[in-house]
C-alpha cells in the first residue's frame, strides 16, 4: 500500500514537471508582431476614382473604381451597374451593388501591382455572400 502512494507521488510530480515545462515554452514562444505598417509611395496617396466608363450606356454591366491609398494599403470600391441580371434575384439590388476589397500594394518604377481580396463594407474579411469573394 506504501508503495502506491509513492507512485501516485511521482505521477503527479511529473505530471506538475512536464505542465511547468510546457508553460515555459508557451510564454516564451508569444511575442507581439511589430507593427508592420509601411510607408508606401508617396505621390499616389489618396483617394482616386474614376469619373466615368467609355461607352457605359452601350454596355450591359460596367463598374466604376475608386482606390484609397493609405500608407502602403489599399482599400478599393467597386461600383457595378447591370442591366441583365447573371446572379440570384435577392443579389442583383436592381441592377446596382457596391463591392469591397483591400491589401496592401508594390509600386516598382512605373508598375503599380495589387492583389486585393474582396471584404465586407467595413474591410473586414468576407467569407460568403453576394458576388466575389476570396482574390
Amino acid at each position: 500500500m506504501a508503495r502506491e502512494g509513492i507512485y501516485k507521488f511521482k505521477m503527479v510530480k511529473n505530471a506538475g514537471i512536464f505542465f511547468f515545462a510546457f508553460l515555459l515554452l508557451a510564454s516564451a514562444s508569444c511575442k507581439f508582431n511589430p507593427n508592420l505598417q509601411g510607408k508606401g509611395t508617396e505621390s499616389i496617396q489618396g483617394i482616386w476614382e474614376e469619373d466615368s466608363v467609355e461607352y457605359q450606356d452601350e454596355r450591359l454591366q460596367y463598374s466604376r473604381h475608386q482606390f484609397r491609398f493609405t500608407c502602403d494599403s489599399v482599400y478599393l470600391t467597386i461600383k457595378t451597374f447591370a442591366k441583365v441580371n447573371t446572379y440570384a434575384d435577392s443579389c442583383f439590388n436592381n441592377g446596382s451593388w457596391t463591392e469591397y476589397a483591400k491589401r496592401t500594394y508594390l509600386s516598382k518604377g512605373d508598375t503599380l501591382m495589387l492583389t486585393t481580396t474582396f471584404t465586407k463594407s467595413n474591410f473586414k474579411q468576407k467569407i460568403s455572400g453576394c458576388y466575389r469573394v476570396g482574390q
